[in-house]
């Protein structure tokens, strides 16, 4: 009778939640059509629900530590924002007393704040010393590996808002506005996307650090290094197939695991961007969280991650339906007989978040903000050149082809071995393959392959930022091939067929150590030779940074035809490599060389040699969307340039080579400096100053940047 109870107790605190969620996406849908009262109806009936909901779990005594913690991750968020929207200055506790959304607001703070609580006293209750400890003696590798990466991108917090992230500040700041209602949910969205769940994380960052970039730089952080902790775990899901093989017994499971997610972490795509904010990143993250969330069989965290992978970018909606058709497909090749509903449990959760964006996506449809202004551009369509600039990102770019041959190698090896399997039916011996790479393999190829199609078919600008969201994935699987070529016991003659001679005798361990400092490297400076031959060039001094600036307008190129540039386009180029960001840094250390103050006036040479467009340089240089119209402040004591009235006002004015600089045209500046910014060594020239007096002439340096000056006045 207990145990009858206990399932129908479960049943009716799952179906509250589920109505939950449908009343949620139903109060979205009516808020984008301008049905304001049924958005405030549907919003109230699903906090009702999960306060329920949440009731009979506690009733049923259901919350197990597992279910606990999960719970918890899905609270936590949405119940920080509720107090840090309370604590806001935006927030007047008049309209929460008396206004319109008072309702909501308590309500809120009952069905969001109160769980929260109780399950962060659970867990602590349940909490004990011993097993922590001996977690971080067992886990110490991931520790150090994720510290190595939280303190590599620490800098990144107190960077200035840089080409899209100034969009994202933007959009964040407007959606701080957010009266605890659905009354206006185009606030809830980030630069055209139906990024809900996106805009909620980095409104968390908004409400910590109010018009500064860092809270939202913070939340970036945080994310992407749950996502490490995500690839780290779906390694371990699958490594332990070979626990058996005789591999680096000298090492642990968990700290080989550990060395090879540095193969993630340290990708200079992962590593590189953190001080951009941009969907990308996040939809990176909310694919690794769906990924991992599937193979754990976790339905709660699966819920909540595919509601933040769909309504991320239309890259997500895609990879999910990828991993719901793959899944299907490896369910129906592996069951002869008909399987219990619990068992689909995972493909009904994908199938209703699927229907739920579709459902949304018709009332204010995302899909038709993408199309093009243009004919041939920003469309599905096959092109030649588009599919192999794809192709160069995903598998050339930044040492990637170094970890496409470990998969190459890898999967080589195994359809080797298991033909000479078949032949002796020696069903007996170990392989990564067997098990847990059947399915679960299958279903994540399909997410992984539904988002190399979008990339391939859809023509749009070259950015590498938009191949991000395959990284968690193609680094998995890099990583477990190179686990396997290191376990394998190859023959001799087997060895040199697979091209596994090196790998094998010295594991993996080696390997994975090489290519991790490769990696690490190239996200600081560019050395990599395949890279620098299959991608254009731009001269940065000391080294060169390399971009995939082959930008598609009707098939020309952008060095052919430089009126079609973008200055958005341009500069979130070379913004995958981390010294993109370093140009700010290098007009900084150039201002604190020269003692900047306001009585001082910069001038700087432009990107291109043509009249008529500063926003390029503008843009690259400053970091802004308006150019000119823009006011750029810099704070002698912290040393950096920003949006805020802090310090200075930063006087900056771009000439031309044909211009000529007239010094009593500035009778307000005091000293007059002209810098040669090393955009290109080709636009690099001195002939506006060639017949002017030099004061004084020099270099600052930063990171590999320098920046020449001449003093004029």
């Amino acid at each position: 009778m207990g145990t009858v109870l206990l399932r129908e107790a479960r049943t009716l605190a799952y179906g509250c939640y589920l109505l939950a969620v449908l009343a949620v996406l139903a109060a979205l849908g009516f808020g984008l059509t301008h049905h304001t009262n049924r958005a405030d109806v549907c919003l109230l009936l699903g906090l009702v629900a999960a306060l329920v909901g949440f009731g009979l779990l506690l009733r049923g005594r259901l919350l197990n530590g597992q279910l606990s913690a999960s719970l918890l991750l899905c609270y936590a968020p949405f119940a920080l924002l509720w107090l840090l929207a309370l604590a806001s200055p935006l927030t007047s506790w008049h309209n929460i007393l008396f206004g319109d959304w008072g309702l909501l607001i308590w309500l809120g703070l009952l069905a969001f704040v109160g769980p929260a609580l109780v399950l962060a006293v659970r867990l602590g209750r349940q909490l004990r010393l011993a097993p922590v400890l001996a977690g971080l003696r067992q886990y110490w590798a991931i520790a150090v590996l994720l510290a190595a990466f939280v303190l590599l991108s620490l800098e990144t917090l107190t960077m200035w808002v840089n080409v899209d992230s100034l969009s994202y500040l933007n959009a964040t700041q407007t959606a701080l506005a957010f009266n605890f209602s659905l009354e206006f949910p185009d606030l809830l969205r980030l630069c055209g996307h139906h990024s809900y769940v996106a805009i909620l994380w980095y409104m968390i960052g908004g409400y910590l650090t109010p018009n500064s970039a860092a809270g939202l730089r913070l939340v970036n952080l945080v994310l992407v290094a749950s996502s490490v902790l995500c690839v780290y775990q779906m390694l371990l899901h699958f490594c332990r197939g070979i626990e058996k093989a005789d591999t680096d017994r000298w090492l642990s499971l968990p700290t080989r695991c550990a060395l090879l997610t540095a193969l993630y972490a340290f990708n200079p795509l992962v590593l590189g961007p953190l001080y951009l904010l941009n969907l990308d990143v996040l939809t990176m993250v909310f694919a690794a969280w769906t990924a991992l969330a599937f193979l754990k069989r976790n339905n709660v965290l699966l819920t909540a991650s595919s509601l933040a992978l769909v309504f991320s970018k239309e890259v997500g909606l895609v990879m999910l339906l990828g991993l719901l058709l793959f899944s299907l497909a490896a369910k129906l090749l592996a069951r002869r007989k008909p399987a219990s509903a619990q068992s689909w449990r995972a493909e009904i959760i994908m199938a209703l978040v699927l229907a739920a964006a579709a459902v949304i996506n018709l009332c204010a449809p995302s899909w038709a903000e993408i199309a093009t202004p243009a004919p041939g551009f920003n469309i599905f369509t096959l092109n030649a050149l588009n599919i192999v600039e794809k192709l160069k990102q995903l598998y050339l770019l930044d040492f990637s082809w170094l970890l496409t041959l470990v998969i190459l190698a890898g999967g080589g090896a195994w359809l080797w071995q298991r033909r000479k399997r078949a032949k002796r039916d020696d069903r007996d011996s170990d392989s990564l393959c067997q098990g847990k790479l059947g399915s679960d393999g299958l279903a994540l190829l399909g997410m992984y392959l539904a988002v190399v199609v979008f990339n391939l078919t859809f023509l749009t600008w070259s950015h590498p930022r938009y191949i991000q969201p395959h990284l968690p994935l193609f680094c998995v699987a890099a990583s477990l091939a190179l686990a396997w070529l290191g376990s394998a016991q190859f023959t001799p003659k087997a060895a040199i067929t697979t091209g596994a001679l090196f790998i094998a005798p010295i594991r993996a361990t080696l390997p994975a150590a090489v290519l991790a400092v490769l990696l690490l490297a190239q996200t600081f400076i560019t050395f990599d030779p395949v890279t620098l031959a299959a991608f254009r060039q731009v001269s940065i001094g000391q080294t060169e940074l390399v971009t995939t600036a082959k930008f598609l307008y009707l098939n020309e190129q952008l060095d052919t035809d430089p009126d079609q540039a973008s200055h958005l386009e341009l500069v979130d180029a070379v913004a995958y490599n981390r010294q993109a960001g370093y140009q700010g840094g290098a007009l900084e250390a150039f201002l604190k060389d020269i003692d900047y103050n306001s009585t001082t006036l910069v001038l700087v040479d432009p990107i291109y040699d043509y009249e008529g467009n500063t926003n390029l340089t503008y843009i690259a240089l400053l970091g802004g969307r308006n150019s000119e119209q823009d006011t750029y402040y810099y704070d002698p004591q912290s040393g950096q340039i920003s949006y805020l009235p802090n310090g200075e006002p930063f006087n900056v004015e771009v000439v031309y080579p044909k211009s000529v600089i007239e010094i009593s045209n500035y009778p307000q500046y005091q000293r007059i400096y002209y810098l040669s910014a090393p955009w290109r060594n080709s636009f690099q020239q001195w002939q506006p100053v060639a017949n002017l007096p030099i004061l004084e002439a020099g270099t600052s340096t930063y990171r590999g940047w320098e920046l020449e000056y001449r003093r004029l006045k």
